[in-house]
């Protein structure tokens, strides 16, 4: 009997377990705007990469715009170094976007194998 309620126990916890680890999966989904697990995933599609390109994009042209003033000595270069770090702030937010992305799908990969496996002793 005892050994019955141990394994009633065990059972209990590796389903809420799976369903932990569905709900992680859900959110990790959410957080690339997918609404299935077997959907390929393009970080260049992605709202979080896609803005940080359109930011990376301007701090670029500024910073062009900004060099050739500076070049003519329309501009100071306390504003050209104010635009470089603008453009440098925007390439790392750009690359860390892009990370994240790969981070997610890393996750995304992680926890279908775990759902699989726990499935699967379930």
């Amino acid at each position: 009997m005892v050994r019955h309620v141990v394994e009633k126990i065990k059972s209990g916890e590796l389903e809420l377990a799976v369903h932990q680890q569905q709900a992680a999966l859900q959110q990790e989904l959410a957080r690339l705007g997918l609404a299935d697990a077997d959907a390929s995933v393009d970080e260049a599609t992605t709202s979080q990469v896609r803005q940080a390109e359109a930011n990376f994009s301007e701090a670029r042209i500024r910073l062009d715009r900004t060099k050739k003033l500076t070049a003519e000595g329309v501009v100071s270069n306390q504003a050209l170094d104010e635009q470089q770090a603008r453009y440098d702030v925007a390439d790392a937010s750009l690359r860390s976007s892009r990370e994240t992305v790969r981070n997610i799908r890393a996750t995304i990969a992680a926890r279908k194998a775990a759902d699989a496996v726990a499935g699967a002793r379930g």
